[in-house]
């Protein structure tokens, strides 16, 4: 890939003890390499859900910094009227939308719009979803291969889609009352 947007530049900055590597597969199939600064130190990411027949409420919580989210109860009153899949698909939109401006905002290209869809198949009660995929359609007044190269680059560094990708282990716990 060519230096397109500067990264040569910008990873010459980065101290060795300070990097990682992501490897990507580009649209020719050929692995791109990405040395990546660490930008800043682990947070914490919570999300809390209190649900019973008199009341419903959602909240998130990063480092600390808490914040309500509306999430309509079921007509029932027995849980949240949004499911964990459509969630799932919307962390995963999210998360490339706000990352496409964050990478745009550290390359200098200006963006007007983005627009992100996450979809996937689930085919029952306990089993994982298959055929995970997203699409993304930037505004912008930059060239076409400038905003497919920070498609690509966002694509690499999008936390979210590389949890996914990786298959993090996910354990239950007790609740403690501490």
């Amino acid at each position: 890939m060519p230096d397109l947007l500067g990264q040569e530049e910008y990873h010459a900055n980065a101290r060795a003890s300070e990097r990682r590597t992501l490897s990507h597969h580009g649209a020719a199939g050929k692995s791109v390499l990405y040395w990546l600064e660490k930008e800043r130190a682990e947070v914490h990411i919570t999300a809390h859900v209190s649900s019973s027949v008199s009341s419903h409420t959602v909240w998130v919580s990063t480092d600390g910094n808490s914040r309500p989210l509306e999430i309509p109860p079921e007509p029932n009153g027995q849980g949240s009227a949004v499911n964990g899949g459509e969630l799932l698909m919307l962390a995963l939109a999210t998360c490339y939308c706000n990352d496409v401006y964050r990478e745009a905002a550290r390359l200098k290209i200006q963006i007007d719009k983005v627009d992100v869809e996450a979809s996937a198949d689930f085919a029952g009660v306990g089993l994982a979803a298959s055929n995970i995929r997203y699409r993304a359609r930037v505004s912008s007044p930059a060239d076409d291969e400038h905003v497919a190269a920070l498609l690509r680059e966002t694509d690499a560094v999008a936390e979210i889609h590389n949890t996914v990708r990786k298959g993090v282990p996910v354990q239950l716990l007790p609740w403690s009352t501490e």
